[in-house]
């Protein structure tokens, strides 16, 4: 079922990476595998297709099997039949699963790189996170509340303001500490063994490859891994 999984998921990875000459080389890493690509030789919309043809290609297959349901029922082989099975519920589920519930927990993924191709939808729901409104009926309420409560709702009105003005101002300072983290957005890294990646800035100032290693930059040109080795920007 994952053997399955991984070659229809990353293998979409690797075609694309293929035809647009960016191909580098494939991770092999515990239960998985990565293609790993010259991110820095992509535009941000040619990462964001890149990163959404492998769940594409997972739901395209999960839903062709889906649809051939009733061949499959007719096969003899009852192993058969429940690899079939379980193959389907894994490309029908996993990817959906992780871009909507985990990958927040694992750094983000390839969910990184789709919300390259659809930044309108994130601002979007950034900012109706951040900005407090008032209903829509709040006017026809005020015009129906007695005279001496005028006050009242003229000192909430002025809350309501400080509390937006405040939000923004939080919110422009915590941008301005993102900004200054030192170093490059995307950096090509190498280690004493001679193996390479290519690490994204975070929010809070560390990298992470597509693998999802966490890496802490010095400020000068060292990257340490979790595991302790460290990595020195590759010389091209």
């Amino acid at each position: 079922m994952l053997v399955t999984y991984f070659f229809v998921h990353e293998g979409a990875h690797l075609l694309y990476a293929l035809l647009a000459g960016v191909y580098k080389q494939i991770n092999f890493m515990g239960l998985g595998v990565q293609i790993d690509v010259y991110a820095e030789r992509m535009t941000d919309t040619q990462l964001g297709i890149f990163c959404l043809m492998g769940v594409f290609a997972t739901l395209c297959i999960g839903y062709l099997l889906t649809a051939l349901v009733k061949n499959i029922c007719r096969i003899k082989n009852k192993l058969l039949r429940a690899m079939i099975y379980y193959i389907t519920i894994a490309l029908l589920l996993l990817d959906p699963l992780y871009l909507s519930v985990f990958c927040s927990f694992f750094g983000g993924g390839d969910m990184n790189g789709i919300a390259l191709i659809c930044p309108e939808w994130t601002v979007n729901k950034s900012e109706s996170s951040k900005k407090a409104q008032l209903p829509k009926n709040e006017e026809n309420v005020l015009e129906m509340q007695p005279i001496e409560n005028a006050d009242v709702n003229a000192t909430d009105d002025e809350i309501q303001v400080d509390y937006l003005e405040k939000t923004e101002e939080e919110n422009s300072e915590s941008s301005s500490e993102n900004e200054d983290y030192p170093g490059e957005d995307v950096v090509e890294i190498v280690n004493l063994k001679g193996e390479t990646t290519t690490v994204y800035k975070l929010a809070d100032g560390r990298y992470m490859d597509r693998i999802e290693r966490i890496f802490i930059f010095d400020g000068v040109d060292t990257w340490t891994d979790i595991n302790g080795a460290e990595w020195n920007q590759a010389v091209n």
